[in-house]
């Protein structure tokens, strides 16, 4: 029998026809399972769909090698010439692998699929037509063409209840704003690429009185000017969302949470990108509450907003957790990192804060706060700012913060009582590591300063002026340029009493004596009365370790040497301060000190 010869002839017409075989078949059942209204919106939308879905793009290769292997056979004409059964072989599987790859790729056109970020579930698609915006229905299979470029408008009289919409990529306008209004289970998905400007100055999208919303992207554009915020969430909404979205420009807030006292209102601002705001990145401002709102701002990324990154004002319950603010250029515009004001209850922690004009993070009147594992640095401030600020507030705990290189201390305690500071670090600070000031209160009082580090400070390490009946205990103050701990008081204030000051490192261990700055260890001044000071362990400081003054001041068990080989902390400080033992060499001149103050 005489061999079938396959040519170049009819090899790519082939090719080509089976090809557009599968091209056609995929479009006609794609538009048919599509079941789209016959007007040209419509069609252009799925036209525009499948041109742009990711099944043309898988299929690039694939088109790539089927031109590679007729290049190769066109060149290798001549070596399988004397083999034609091989070259048919070799044809047959090349046709075969374009037809099995380009039949599954082309049936994908069937239901072209959603924006991967988008559920399947989307009532309308939103499109812009031109530079009309368009929504095909899922339902209906039909088209809606807005009158005008105005967005707002357009998607306002599409929202309703149990409702998703998805925007395609694109660049909409609005001069109304969008508003979600009395609805409930309402869901706005923006695909990457979709922008929302506003050619007015009006608030972008605003929810009111409406639960279970969520609102998932977009880069939202602000017009740089006016009182509004770019999305706003109004009293009366309840289980809101928002996240992933890129929100700037506003004439106010990029997002604000207003005027609300529902309890247990679960907002949450998650993941977003909040910059270039004429105000805050996103604020909270309810009226004045102690009950829980529900509000977790959370995974943020805030920066150069004109006022701040994360502000919250008579908000209870607030958690703000693991967020980013900044200034990207030196330390303006912004002035304060994160602040929570006038509520209580509130969480921050795991946030990163820095080059902020006034404070790191402020908490001002916001009683049972805890503030914890933060890092706040480069922030300038100015008098009591610094890279956290604790003012007129109570009972509240910062704890295992990381506070370095602000321009004023690292921590600044203000008009407050029962303040816990343990176990941060406070270091490399402008003035103070950490400081207690009475302000236009009496004093400051029932403080627990444990387990910190304050070190190498431009002034001391830890400062009590008029701090009364608190505890001191297990911190290192080490290099700083002033004393490791400092009781003192204005003139005319109270003084620093009844404080207890023990089990602390305090020196300089730098080896060479004219690098050491340390002045003191412990220095009491003015009307520092009563206080004790036990069991501290102090060395190298340049004018003396303790220098005590005031009245009834017991000073004991302290011991003043030279830095020690090891720093065995657990052996120096366990048991009876007046009988510490010492391992062979830790120590060289190294004696037990007791005094008194009269």
């Amino acid at each position: 029998m005489r061999p079938v010869v396959v040519t170049s002839k009819w090899l790519i017409p082939a090719a080509g026809g089976l090809w557009g075989l599968f091209l056609g078949d995929g479009l006609v059942s794609g538009w048919a399972s599509w079941d789209g209204s016959l007007d040209l919106t419509s069609m252009g939308y799925y036209a525009s769909r499948v041109l742009g879905s990711p099944e043309i793009s898988s299929l690039l290769p694939v088109l790539g090698s089927l031109v590679s292997a007729l290049a190769i056979l066109a060149i290798s004409r001549r070596l399988l010439a004397r083999s034609p059964r091989l070259k048919t072989a070799l044809v047959c599987l090349v046709l075969l692998s374009v037809a099995l790859v380009g039949n599954g790729g082309l049936w994908a056109f069937a239901v072209p699929g959603p924006d991967a970020r988008s559920p399947v579930s989307c009532r309308y698609d939103v499109f812009l037509s031109g530079n009309l915006p368009a929504a095909w229905s899922r339902q209906s299979r039909a088209t809606t063409l807005g009158s005008s470029s105005d967005l707002g408008a357009f998607v306002t009289g599409l929202v309703r209840s149990n409702q998703t919409l998805c925007f395609e990529p694109g660049n909409y306008t609005l001069a109304t704003t969008i508003h979600v209004l009395d609805q409930h289970d309402v869901a706005l998905y923006f695909s990457p690429g979709a922008t929302i400007t506003s050619t007015a100055q009006v608030r972008l999208l605003q929810i009111v009185r409406s639960s279970g919303v969520e609102v998932v992207g977009g880069r939202w554009v602000g017009p740089g000017a006016g009182g509004f915020a770019d999305i706003e969430i109004d009293p009366g909404s309840t289980n809101i969302t928002v996240r992933g979205a890129d929100i700037s420009g506003a004439g106010h807030d990029g997002i604000i949470i207003r005027n609300d006292t529902t309890p247990d209102s679960r907002i949450s601002i998650m993941d977003n990108y909040l910059h270039q705001n004429l105000r805050y990145g996103v604020q909270a401002f309810e009226n004045k509450t102690a009950c829980s709102l529900g509000i977790l701002i959370s995974g943020n990324r805030a920066e150069d907003n004109r006022a701040g990154g994360i502000y919250t004002n008579g908000a209870g319950g607030v958690k703000v957790i693991g967020n980013e603010v900044r200034n990207t250029v030196g330390t303006r515009p912004g002035l304060i990192g994160i602040g929570v004001t006038n509520g209580g209850n509130d969480t921050v922690t795991g946030n990163k804060v820095d080059h902020m004009f006034w404070y790191g993070i402020q908490v001002f009147y916001n009683n049972n706060t805890i503030v914890s594992n933060n890092y706040a640095s480069f922030n300038a401030g100015a008098f009591d700012q610094s890279g956290i600020t604790n003012d007129h507030s109570f009972h509240d705990m910062l704890m295992n913060n990381t506070v370095v290189s602000n321009g004023l201390a690292g921590i600044h305690v203000e008009r407050s009582s029962y303040v816990t500071i343990q176990g941060n670090n406070a270091s490399k600070n402008g003035r103070f590591g950490i400081e207690f000031y009475h302000g236009d209160m009496t004093s400051t009082s029932y403080a627990k300063v444990t387990g910190n580090i304050c070190s190498h400070n431009n002034q001391a390490g830890i400062i009590m002026n008029s701090g009364v009946d608190s505890v001191i205990k297990g911190n290192h103050c080490l290099d700083n340029s002033g004393p490791g701990v400092l009781l003192y008081n204005d003139q005319g204030q109270a003084g620093s009493s009844g404080n207890v000051v023990t089990n602390n490192w305090l020196g300089d261990d730098r080896g060479s004596l004219s690098a050491r700055t340390q002045t003191f260890g412990i220095r009491t001044v003015g009307q520092a009365d009563n206080n004790t000071i036990v069991a501290n362990f102090l060395f190298n400081n340049t004018v003396a370790n303790i220098s005590a003054v005031g009245t009834a001041n017991i000073v004991r068990g302290n011991f003043e040497g030279p830095a020690p080989v090891t720093d065995d902390l657990t052996r120096i400080f366990a048991g009876n301060p007046g009988a510490f033992q010492f391992s062979k060499g830790a120590m060289t001149v190294l004696h037990a000190s007791s005094r008194s103050s009269t």
